[in-house]
């Protein structure tokens, strides 16, 4: 195996969830250590490092996934892991409105997953006929990080909104903004996903850089649970 997940989920009390989820790779990586509070039928506030609400290929768990991978814009144009430390007022897992609505709201530390420097619904591929959009505003106020070509500060880039993409001016303190919309359609065992994702990040002094990443996916549920699907 490349890699183990330990994923550990508790319910202390009534109006509460814990989570845990630690990757075990070359060493131990903390990937979610998080603590919801059930505050209402239609807001629950989380706190700890959780991932991002940035796209629904983000928040969607990997074997929800169209495709084995998500787009390499997802990464890119966002942070490594999606992940971040904070606080974030959302919607219920079930949703608003028998599940037509959902919404997030969350302020982030900024610099990634601790030891580095939830959810809008599935895509469930091919189980259940359904329909989402979804759009999503992000702004990072982030510090100069140093020289890209140093491997240590893109690694450290890489935790920043938009820090591994090469347009992006870590040198300097610069303001990142990312809108992201989707639309995901499964019909008949046939799903069609699509992504949009613009950046725009302005460094102290000079011009404001600019990035866009764009997918398509469609696939079927075929019988013998055989999912052909491609990528656009």
């Amino acid at each position: 195996f490349r890699f183990v997940r330990l994923d550990v989920k508790a319910k202390p009390t009534k109006v509460l969830n814990a989570r845990v989820m630690l990757a075990l790779e070359t060493s131990p990586v903390l990937y979610n250590a998080e603590l919801t509070w059930l505050a209402s039928d239609a807001v629950n506030v989380t706190a700890g490092q959780t991932k991002l609400p940035l796209s629904s290929a983000i928040l969607a768990p990997g074997a929800n996934l169209m495709m084995m991978d998500r787009a390499s814009f997802t990464s890119s144009m966002t942070k490594s892991s999606y992940r971040d430390v904070g606080i974030m007022v959302n919607a219920p897992k079930a949703g608003l409105s028998n599940g037509l609505f959902y919404y997030w709201a969350g302020i982030f530390a900024g610099s990634g997953r601790v030891g580095t420097a939830p959810a809008r619904a599935d895509r469930d591929f091919g189980k259940n006929d359904h329909a989402s959009v979804g759009v999503t505003y992000a702004r990072s106020d982030d510090p100069a990080l140093g020289d890209r070509a140093d491997p240590a500060v893109a690694a450290v880039a890489k935790n920043f909104l938009g820090g591994a993409l090469g347009v992006v001016d870590i040198s300097q303190d610069h303001v990142t903004q990312l809108v992201t919309g989707d639309v995901t359609v499964a019909v008949a065992g046939i799903s069609v996903s699509s992504e949009i994702f613009f950046l725009t990040s302005k460094p102290e002094t000079g011009d404001s850089a600019q990035a866009m990443g764009f997918n398509f996916d469609v696939g079927y549920s075929a019988p013998h649970h055989l999912q052909p699907a491609a990528r656009f």
